[in-house]
């Protein structure tokens, strides 16, 4: 009987363990689509600022500009074209968030190895046979901490690709408010 509520016990761990990953892939997912938008975004801005620049320096090379209110929208501008990089960049880094292997390997202790059965790169490195080896000689304890493992890394870079995001959007904001500045700045300039 005991054995029985064991094997309940250890089953429903490993359906709790599926959930989460699922649940952190999903949300992995949904991140990765919100900085895609915000990158598609940001080249609208950037291409919106690009057409204002001729418009900006036009007549400056003459010769610096005579009053002082003729550099705010320059200086504007350029504020903008760092702000959308600086989005752009972060939501970039969010797409091609490349985890190092200190971040993804997890230590089991078999012959003081470093490995994870669940790291694609220790299923390439092995040929069928030794995966199949290494899967059969698994005991439940054993594949129950590499999920435990893997739904513990995946929630943690999940978080830190929201963090990303967090600065992205706060940074793509930052630049649409500079970016009708110069707007502004351009109309009244005139």
């Amino acid at each position: 009987m005991n054995e029985s509520r064991n094997l309940a016990s250890q089953a429903e761990k490993l359906e709790f363990l599926r959930l989460v990953i699922d649940s952190a892939e999903r949300r992995r997912d949904s991140v990765e689509n919100k900085a895609s938008i915000l990158i598609a975004s940001n080249a609208i801005l950037l291409t919106a600022l690009a057409s204002l620049l001729p418009s900006l320096v036009a007549g400056r090379s003459a010769g610096a500009p005579k009053q002082a209110y003729e550099w705010i929208p320059i200086a504007l501008g350029t504020l903008t074209l760092i702000a959308v990089v600086v989005s752009t960049m972060s939501a970039i880094r969010i797409l091609v968030s490349i985890s190092t292997d200190k971040d993804r390997k997890r230590i089991m202790d078999i012959d003081r190895m470093e490995s994870n059965l669940l790291y694609f790169g220790k299923i390439a490195d092995t040929t069928k046979a030794e995966f199949q080896a290494a899967i059969e000689a698994m005991t439940n304890q054993t594949i129950l901490e590499q999920l435990v493992g893997e739904a513990h890394n995946i929630a943690r870079l999940t978080r830190e690709r929201y963090r990303l995001l967090y600065f992205s959007h706060r940074a793509f904001f930052v630049s649409v408010a500079l970016f009708l500045s110069v707007m502004m700045s351009k109309m009244f300039s005139m």
